[in-house]
């Protein structure tokens, strides 16, 4: 799922705070990066991103969790279920289940390619299943209100 133009000028950040938990600034991810080389850091910036998008999604602010998890998804292809899974109950949340069941294909596609534990794969496919009744339940609803 790429990034569309829109979204570009709306980078994620990620916010600074001190020990009291007190807001110092916002530093986009680019900035950061130029800052804190990876290493073998990646791994605790993606650990820090996570938790940055899950705080945003405790507090509703939807459309910055879902920069920050599109942002892993894409950096990581697809392989780290738990940021797809996560961005997947944020559609779900908001009845996007168009866009939902869109980043379960990518995840299972991407799961399968990495040969996956076939009970990822299940819990992938379990889940999408649960999208497409639903879907197909919207659907037929619709064609009834269409129809009267």
């Amino acid at each position: 799922m790429p990034i569309e133009k829109s979204q570009l000028k709306q980078q994620p950040v990620i916010i600074v705070k001190d020990d009291r938990g007190q807001i110092l600034r916002k530093v986009s991810v680019k900035e950061w990066m130029e800052n804190h080389p990876f290493d073998n850091t990646k791994e605790d910036f993606e650990l820090k991103l996570y938790r940055e998008a899950l705080n945003y999604f405790y507090l509703k602010n939807y459309d910055q969790a879902e920069d920050l998890l599109i942002y892993l998804c894409e950096g990581t292809a697809y392989q780290r279920y738990e940021y797809t899974e996560r961005l997947a109950t944020l559609y779900h949340t908001q009845n996007r289940l168009d866009k939902e069941r869109c980043i379960l294909l990518l995840a299972k596609r991407a799961q399968e390619k990495n040969n996956a534990p076939k009970e990822l794969l299940h819990r992938i496919t379990r889940r999408l299943s649960k999208v497409d009744e639903l879907l197909n339940h919207y659907q037929k609803t619709n064609n009834l209100l269409v129809l009267n």
